[in-house]
């Protein structure tokens, strides 16, 4: 009995990522698994350099350029890609400053069908070769005041940021069950979308995925962490080098999650908290400048 050949569709939002998104594109196209349909779906959040001439030259290859009249941020440009093919059994968020490497996105889709799994992420490493925080553990207050905040000094052996990101117990060799995967290299089912619906767009950028994680955990469904699927990751290809510390977004979605799923006493704690650490950010910040 013959079965459907599945579509993927790889969603990449680029801002000002004309340095990366070639080789993005190449790995991608070079490493597709054979045995599923592909598209590639490139949404330009309103680039001032090059990127659109560069994804232009790869239209042949079943690759679709949506172009932005301004930056809508993370989120909402995933949401592009993914209302611009609905019928699509696999999504693959993947950052502009990425290269897949050889079957990291079929060990992906293989594991999350062996799994029945919602949403998987997979391994990513620098490149110096150092691995990256790539599936994270659900945020509570220690996290939020510990590592979120520049009360994270405090602890100079960085133990709630290890915490958060599974770094205080052995790496796995396995694919395992994980609360969270970075956006930065995600695969989401269809079923997923049908299920709980598009990324929360309040999120410019930051924690979206931690959110959409949460979401799916709860509506039964699996996230696991696959790190037989391994992309290199060079850093700073969309988000203009602004690191999380210094990131006007990352202040906003810190607060915005925290309004979200903690209730009113813990917000009494947390909100003033993450007020007074903005302003000591943005102060240090004019210090530099």
């Amino acid at each position: 009995m013959s079965t459907e050949k599945e579509l993927i569709t790889a969603i990449i939002v680029t801002y000002n990522s004309s340095k990366f998104i070639e080789k993005c594109i190449k790995s991608l196209v070079e490493f597709w698994p054979s045995g599923y349909y592909r598209k590639i779906i490139v949404v330009d959040n309103k680039s001032g350099d090059s990127t659109k001439k560069v994804v232009g030259k790869y239209r042949n290859k079943n690759i679709d350029l949506l172009v932005q009249h301004s930056n809508l941020g993370f989120s909402k440009a995933v949401n592009v890609g993914i209302h611009a093919s609905l019928q699509s059994h696999y999504f693959l968020l993947i950052n502009p400053d990425t290269v897949i490497r050889r079957n990291a996105l079929l060990n992906m889709v293989q594991e999350t069908k062996k799994r029945r799994a919602g949403i998987a992420g997979g391994k990513t490493v620098g490149f110096n070769g150092q691995k990256q925080g790539d599936h994270f553990r659900k945020i509570n207050l220690s996290v939020g005041i510990f590592d979120f905040t520049n009360l994270r000094k405090l602890y100079p052996n960085d133990y709630w940021h290890k915490y958060f990101y599974y770094e205080d117990v052995p790496a796995s060799k396995n694919t395992v069950d994980v609360d969270g995967v970075t956006g930065g290299f995600m695969l989401i089912t269809g079923k997923t979308v049908n299920k709980i619906g598009y990324l929360d767009e309040k999120y410019f950028m930051y924690l979206e995925d931690m959110d959409y994680c949460l979401r799916a955990k709860k509506a039964g469904m699996q996230v696991i962490y696959v790190p037989s699927a391994t992309a290199r990751h060079f850093g700073g290809g969309s988000s203009n080098n602004r690191s999380r510390s210094n990131s006007d977004a990352w202040t906003r979605s810190r607060s915005y999650y925290f309004l979200k799923y903690f209730n009113i006493i813990e917000n009494f704690l947390m909100q003033p908290l993450f007020y007074i650490d903005s302003i000591f950010i943005k102060l240090r910040s004019f210090s530099k400048s």
